[in-house]
């Protein structure tokens, strides 16, 4: 039995074999608390929620419903655009690129990628991969452990 989790079996031989935390940085989101505090939300800052990537088509996210202010975002992970984002509660395991600065609370990780890499190459990498990991009956309905399986296992790039 395998001990590492390859995205495709048909992988280029000269593809590497390696733990996505080699080849990207894995941050996971916070939130502040508690959830509707004015002092923390409703500032100019979008807070990206798992509504939001559900019901925006497409690999972009353009807008948010909710904000944060400067108090919450020091609470939070503030991401820059272009950052690849991946849910990882709720709606699970959806790739979106922010096109908007923005938030991300404790239901989504933001994978970092590396110079010279392509956020687009990235995404659609991460979404095929993600498709194979759906599929695998061991992580099926298991989300908090995503980030885990990002991160310790072995993954191809």
């Amino acid at each position: 039995m395998s001990t590492g989790l390859y995205l495709s079996p048909d992988a280029p031989e000269h593809w590497i074999h390696a733990q996505l935390g080699e080849v990207l940085d894995v941050i996971r989101g916070a939130s502040p608390r508690p959830k509707g505090d004015p002092r923390y939300f409703g500032g100019a800052i979008p807070w990206v929620m798992i509504s939001d990537i559900s019901r925006e088509k497409g690999k972009y996210l353009t807008k948010t419903r909710d904000t944060v202010t400067e108090e919450g975002a020091k609470k939070s992970r503030l991401m820059n655009k272009g950052t690849l984002i991946l849910s990882n509660s709720g709606t699970v395991c959806v790739p979106k690129i922010l096109s908007v600065s923005g938030c991300i609370h404790d239901g989504f990780v933001a994978l970092e990628i590396g110079a010279g890499q392509e956020q687009e190459v990235s995404s659609i990498m991460i979404d095929k991969g993600l498709t194979t990991m759906r599929s695998i009956p061991d992580l099926a309905g298991i989300p908090r452990c995503l980030l885990a399986k990002l991160t310790d296992e072995t993954q191809e790039v």
